[in-house]
């Protein structure tokens, strides 16, 4: 898939704002107002610009996620981008550098608005149906279950609300038409609604599925709807793009690699709303009909995930996060490669799992106790493995062995990894890796940036749950 178009218009140089219309939206924006400006460049021209945004009918302000509402007077972009320089917190996490960002307008949902609660609004999706409404509830627990946080978010009933400034934060599925007033070409944006005091109190979130094809496991010619749904989210909530090409929140999005959290997602969410994050799913029951896999949810046969089948080459497990790797379990006839992830103690992993060494370095990865048997691609012949070969009742990736081969990656540990509940100890390559995944072709979200001017506090790195 050819990456979407980012901006409204190339870029050469700022314009001024020379007037400004502000006036009700239409369609699927009925409710929000839109600002219409004449923007006029140095030499002269002038061009017309939408964007949804400015005062509202409710005493507050809607912005667009990441873009200008413009003001006679102003100098800004030719495509209203919102260019304030992400604000990066002294003596936080300096190698590397914060890179998170704020929303604008900056703000923070107040603690009596926790948990916010989302809905399915407006049309049902066309590519993936009712089953969005698991993925909207698995990607708010990605958020919620951070251990560092007090943000909470949850989902509630359908509704047939219109978007706007109603208390009701819907997400939309733009199926007929993708609105006036939104980024053309955009695959997802987010309008935000806050009152007078710069506390949110609305955001909703419009899918582009009129011009683009969704699934549940970003297969070729397709975008993972989960890794829309956590990006978004994140600009929900507050955050904006991230400067960082490895966070959730940057820009774009590839694959299944914005399911999971980064480091940068979590100093960010952990700054906005410090606290103490939500138990994950061996607490909380997954939505039908996903599964609880070393304490967060999959659907069976998930690819790149922990206990998914893995091969060593650059990108396989992405959606267990970008310091996850591919682990050896089993010996002889049972010996495969999966999916570990990224670990500091057995409270990171979940029920039925460990956290253990796998290079003589260390890097810990979370480990079935008994060789992914309790993983979403378990089996009992191969035809049931959607990647992979089944062995022992779990499907997994190939060892140096099977290649034929010397891994030239692989390293003996001292410790090992236990092949099953046993101490036996096995190998590990100390490379990131992970196995391509369909749909691993890169896209534009909604363009954020954002700024701040306090730290709440300093954020102590813990291991996501």
């Amino acid at each position: 898939m050819v990456p979407a178009p980012l901006f409204l218009a190339p870029i050469d140089d700022t314009v001024t704002v020379v007037a400004v219309e502000v006036s009700q939206g239409s369609g699927p924006l009925a409710d929000e107002p839109i600002t219409i400006a004449t923007l006029r460049a140095r030499d002269g021209a002038e061009h017309i610009a939408r964007i949804v945004g400015g005062p509202n009918a409710h005493g507050g302000f809607t912005r667009l996620a990441g873009y200008v509402v413009p003001v006679v007077g102003m100098r800004v972009r030719a495509d209203l981008l919102d260019t304030t320089p992400a604000w990066k917190p002294a003596g936080v996490l300096p190698t590397p550098r914060t890179s998170f960002a704020l929303n604008t307008p900056a703000g923070t949902w107040p603690d009596t608005a926790l948990p916010v609660t989302f809905v399915l609004a407006g049309s049902t999706s066309r590519d993936v149906g009712d089953e969005a409404l698991a993925e909207l509830d698995v990607a708010t627990r990605t958020w919620s279950n951070v251990d560092c946080t007090g943000f909470r978010a949850g989902v509630g009933a359908k509704s047939t609300a219109p978007a706007g400034d109603d208390g009701i934060n819907g997400v939309y599925f733009q199926n007929q038409e993708w609105p006036a007033g939104l980024v053309a070409g955009a695959i997802g944006q987010t309008v935000v609604h806050v009152d007078a005091s710069g506390r949110y109190r609305d955001a909703d979130i419009h899918i582009n599925s009129k011009n683009f094809r969704f699934s549940l496991d970003g297969q070729d010619g397709t975008i993972d709807l989960r890794s829309v749904l956590v990006h978004e989210l994140g600009h929900a909530l507050g955050l904006g793009h991230s400067t960082d090409p490895r966070a959730t929140m940057f820009a774009t999005v590839q694959g299944l690699r914005s399911r999971s959290l980064e480091k940068d997602d979590i100093v960010g969410v952990c700054t906005l709303y410090p606290g103490e994050g939500e138990p994950g799913c061996d607490s909380s029951p997954c939505p039908s009909p996903l599964l609880c896999v070393a304490g967060r949810c999959q659907r069976r046969g998930d690819a790149t995930d922990v206990c998914s089948p893995c091969e060593r080459v650059p990108g396989a497990c992405d959606a267990a996060g970008d310091d996850a790797r591919c682990i050896d379990i089993g010996e002889g006839a049972t010996a495969g490669r999966v999916c570990g992830r990224a670990c500091e103690n057995d409270t990171d992993c979940g029920m039925g799992f460990h956290c253990r060494d796998t290079t003589t370095s260390g890097d810990r990865q979370c480990v079935s106790e008994v060789r992914c048997a309790n993983g979403a691609n378990v089996c009992t012949t191969d035809t049931d493995c959607r990647l992979g070969t089944c062995r022992a009742g779990a499907c997994v990736g190939p060892t140096t062995e099977d290649a034929g081969n010397v891994d030239p990656a692989a390293t003996p540990t001292e410790a090992g990894v236990a092949a099953d509940a046993s101490d036996t100890p096995v190998h590990e390559a100390g490379c990131t890796c992970s196995m391509p995944s369909g749909g691993s072709h890169a896209a534009p979200l909604g363009l954020v940036t954002l700024t701040f001017a306090t730290l709440a506090r300093a954020w102590k790195r813990r291991s996501r749950r």
